[in-house]
């Protein structure tokens, strides 16, 4: 099968922080929207950053990453949300990129290797 074949355009996917502990705090649900497909690059570097506790970097991969509804930023340059809420926002991303599998093959084959 033709590889290109599975070359998409990203869609606008909405996610939804509906934990108690948000709805405590805020009052109700919040919900926020990213891209369902990110390049390589943007993957790694947001769990690099995670991982090397960059957190001036991270912000701003964060302003990439969390849109409103109409695919825009939905943080400006000089805005932050507030630590709990963000730290919210990490796992309800890593939750929703943990949902990526890697699929590997053989080099003699090409079958899949899980």
């Amino acid at each position: 099968m033709d590889i290109s074949k599975f070359a998409t355009k990203p869609k606008l996917e909405k996610l939804t922080l509906d934990g108690e502990d948000v709805v405590k705090e805020f009052g109700e649900e919040i919900s926020f929207y990213m891209m369902d497909q990110m390049d390589i690059s943007t993957y790694f570097n947001f769990y690099r950053l995670q991982q090397n506790e960059d957190g001036n970097l991270l912000n701003e991969l964060l302003r990439k990453i969390i849109l409103n509804d109409a695919g825009k930023p939905a943080l400006g340059e000089d805005q932050v949300f507030p630590v709990n809420l963000t730290l919210a926002i990490l796992v309800k991303i890593n939750d929703y990129l943990g949902k990526s599998k890697t699929i590997t093959s053989t080099p003699t084959t090409g079958e899949q290797q899980n």
